[in-house]
This record gives C-alpha cells, sequence and structure tokens, in this order.
C-alpha cells in the first residue's frame, strides 16, 4: 500500500467520514505482574484530552481500483510509512475482512491522517489512530457493533481497545478489561521534549514488576478528591524511562516549581507528560511559560473530555 491521489472523476461513495482520535493521558499506570507470554499485567486510570489527529476517510465505487491509499499530513506526518504495516491501513482491511457481509462494496478508500501528536509519546498515537479509523469506517457503513469493533481493536494493539472507546476509564489485565469512569474536566497541558522513546525498552528497563494496584476508586470525583486519588497513585513506567531519556526528569521537575500545577507527571511509556490545573487561565499561562523558556519541546494546552 503507497500514497495513491484518485483522479477526480471517480465517483465518490455516498459520505465522506471524519473521525477525531484525541490524545489518551495514563493518569496513573500500575504495574501489577508479568504472563508467561510477556505481557505486563497493568492497573490504570485513563483520561482523554481534548486534542489529537484526525481521520478523514474517502470511499470510492470505481470498480477498476481496488486499493486503500493512505495519505498523512500535519506536524508529525513526514516520518510515517504509508504502506500495509501502518495500523490506520490494518484497521481498514480488519473491518472490511469483520463485516464484510454486512457492508457497502465501496471499490476503494482514500485515508488522509493528520498527525499532530508526537510519534513514540506515550499518549495513544497508533492506537488512537486506528481506533478512530475503526469508528470511521463504522459511520461510514452504519454499522453499530461495539462488542465487534472491540474484537477487531484487540487485535490491533492492547491500547486500541480503551481508545476505542474514548471515554475515562480503569483499564486492567493487559489493557482489554476496561471500567467508565467519570472524571472532572480540568484543564491539561501536554508537554514532549520531542524525542521519541520505544516503550518495549522502557519495559525492558523496568526492575520490579509486581506493584500494588491502583488505591480504590470512589463513587464520584470531583477536582479535590481527582487530585487527592491522582497523588495517591503512580507510573511504575517513569524510573526506567527517565533513565532511558533524562529530558522526562528535566520535564518533571519543571512541572514541580511552577505555580498552579495541581498534579504533573509523566503519561504511558513517555516521553510526554501533563499537567492538571484548576482554571484554562493558569494553564494558559503555564503553556506560555513553557514555550518561552522551552521553545523545542511540545507544549499544548488542552482539556481532559
Amino acid at each position: 500500500m503507497s500514497e495513491t491521489n484518485h483522479n477526480s472523476t471517480l465517483n465518490h461513495g455516498s459520505m465522506v467520514v471524519h473521525e477525531f482520535a484525541p490524545a489518551k493521558i495514563n493518569l496513573a499506570l500500575h504495574i501489577t505482574g508479568q504472563r508467561d507470554n510477556g505481557y505486563h499485567e497493568l492497573d490504570m486510570l485513563i483520561g482523554f484530552a481534548n486534542h489529537g489527529d484526525t481521520i478523514k476517510i474517502t470511499p470510492y465505487n470505481e470498480p477498476a481500483l481496488k486499493t486503500i491509499s493512505l495519505k498523512i499530513t500535519g506536524a508529525y506526518g513526514a516520518n510515517l510509512s504509508t504502506d500495509a504495516d501502518n495500523l490506520i491501513v490494518k484497521a481498514v482491511n480488519a473491518f472490511i475482512a469483520h463485516y464484510q457481509n454486512h457492508i457497502k462494496p465501496y471499490a476503494a478508500y482514500d485515508i488522509e491522517l493528520h498527525k499532530m501528536l508526537p510519534l513514540a509519546s506515550g499518549i495513544g498515537g497508533g492506537s488512537a489512530d486506528a481506533a478512530a479509523t475503526l469508528r470511521a469506517m463504522a459511520k461510514l457503513h452504519n454499522i453499530e457493533d461495539e462488542a465487534g469493533l472491540l474484537l477487531i481493536a484487540q487485535d490491533l494493539g492492547a491500547d486500541c481497545p480503551m481508545c476505542l472507546l474514548g471515554n475515562a476509564c480503569r483499564a486492567s489485565g493487559i489493557g482489554e478489561k476496561l471500567s467508565p469512569i467519570e472524571i472532572p474536566k480540568m484543564p491539561v497541558v501536554l508537554i514532549n521534549p520531542n524525542c521519541p522513546i520505544a516503550t518495549p525498552l522502557v519495559f525492558e528497563a523496568l526492575k520490579t514488576k509486581q506493584n500494588p494496584p491502583l488505591p480504590p476508586l470512589p463513587v464520584h470525583f470531583d477536582k479535590s478528591s481527582f487530585i487527592a486519588y491522582l497523588k495517591k497513585s503512580r507510573n511504575d513506567l517513569t524510573t526506567p524511562a527517565t533513565k532511558l531519556l533524562p529530558e522526562i526528569k528535566e520535564i518533571l521537575k519543571t512541572l514541580d516549581n511552577m505555580k498552579n500545577v495541581q498534579f504533573s507527571a509523566m503519561s504511558g511509556s513517555g516521553a510526554t507528560c501533563f499537567a492538571l490545573f484548576n482554571t484554562m487561565a493558569e494553564a494558559e499561562t503555564a503553556q506560555r511559560i513553557l514555550s518561552q523558556q522551552h521553545p523545542h519541546w511540545w507544549v499544548v494546552i488542552t482539556a481532559l473530555i
């Protein structure tokens, strides 16, 4: 599969679908064990931010075309492959295979990914894009089958099911056991040093695989109890990630010394870190200061959704 520009005379399908792929934030990440197959047992608190990538899918009815073409734009699109190994292309093929007897017989799909999230950054990335692709394909074909889409998502990666649902949740097992929760819609600043870090290397550097799970979840969170809960939780990957990439430690130290930060931590396996604020004005001030002091960092202001 490679990038293809179809002729404008081709017959389009009945609709063009856009789907948002929000950044996934690991608000807490506890590693509680490791299975015989190497997969880690996790207990995580997951949130999503109102900032991310965008998927656009255009179907074609031209029978001469039997292709899935992928074009990637955006600030972080330059180094991504558009071939068959791209998770978006895999998601489309998996969707077609699963629902082949229930979907419109489009001959081709043009897909555009507008990539605004840094690569290998601990905030969903490829999984969020694949999940958004599944949602877009379901809209395109009027498929309402959450269970079936979750089955497809599980085969695409451990983070894909939670990204498919796109709601705050507690995720356990290897990430497949999802329990929706409600969290406050707080302003958040995302910071990445523009240095990718490979998740397998971070897990490899983790010394202790048997750690306590999340503290018991309350029935209801307000801002105060939410912050208090996060302060009792951990990201067990922070220590190995900072050893591999010292820039993470610099970000976390900077956030520790900033005014009005209610809570800060690393997301996932890094290198993206996040800081929560009570008001958007406080978050905007922090974002402005961070961008001025560290112009080489990726600094984005958004909010939990």
